[in-house]
């Protein structure tokens, strides 16, 4: 998408992107005064946000990255002798609007109907996929109730087939413990099969020939006994 768009606005555009911020009234109006670089964050003060309270976003590698290339620019600004407050600009000018060459790029990235209020979505999407407390989330992006925030935090193809991979992990761990069962149960009944009580005769004929076992004899292939299993492998062998 920032390929399609001229170089301030995708400055603009990738700020909103990772922050969430509204567009109109928080991003294009940030000034460098709102960026605290010892503090390594981004502050808007009360009264200047929708919901009237103060904003805190810390820099991710991201963010820090962005406005280092917007400060070069501002230096680079300054140098010419043009003094410009705002973060994102035209020429040291202050940006009112985008709004026609968004959807020219929108059009030639094959997205078209997207508007600049969709990238507080995918912010707040991406939070919530990075594992980050709903609460804090809502303080960095700037939700002031959960019934908001959760309009926002849409659930799409990508969140669905993410959960569907997670149920295949689990089931693949439950079926590999039930294979092993079933496994271990059938060698317990082979090994169960392999041996009978001797009869009588089978006893007098071992004593014959030198060879009593006491208790237990092996059987021959066709003697075995297939009558004798293990009722609770069984169960497990056929769940």
């Amino acid at each position: 998408m920032c390929q399609h768009l001229p170089s301030p606005i995708a400055a603009v555009v990738r700020f909103a992107h990772l922050t969430g911020w509204r567009v109109d009234s928080e991003v294009l109006t940030l000034r460098w005064a709102n960026v605290d670089w010892t503090g390594e964050s981004v502050r808007l003060e009360a009264g200047t946000t929708k919901s009237g309270e103060p904003r805190v976003f810390p820099f991710t590698n991201e963010l820090r990255q962005l406005l280092r290339e917007q400060w070069v620019e501002h230096e680079e600004l300054r140098r010419r002798g043009t003094i410009c407050p705002s973060v994102f600009h035209r020429d040291g000018k202050p940006i009112k609007s985008f709004i026609k060459v968004w959807r020219t790029a929108c059009r030639a990235a094959g997205c078209p109907g997207r508007i600049p209020h969709d990238l507080r979505r995918t912010a707040v999407r991406n939070l919530e996929r990075a594992g980050v407390p709903r609460s804090t989330a809502m303080a960095m992006v700037g939700h002031k109730t959960e019934s908001i925030y959760h309009r926002y935090a849409i659930v799409d193809e990508t969140s669905r087939r993410e959960a569907a991979e997670k149920l295949n992990l689990f089931g693949g761990v439950q079926f590999g413990a039930r294979a092993r069962l079933r496994l271990i149960c059938r060698n317990l009944r082979a090994l169960q099969s392999d041996w009978r009580p001797r009869t009588a005769s089978t006893i007098r004929s071992r004593n014959q020939v030198g060879g009593s076992v006491r208790g237990w004899s092996p059987a021959t292939p066709t003697l075995w006994s297939r009558t004798s299993t293990l009722t609770g492998c069984q169960e497990l062998g056929h769940s």
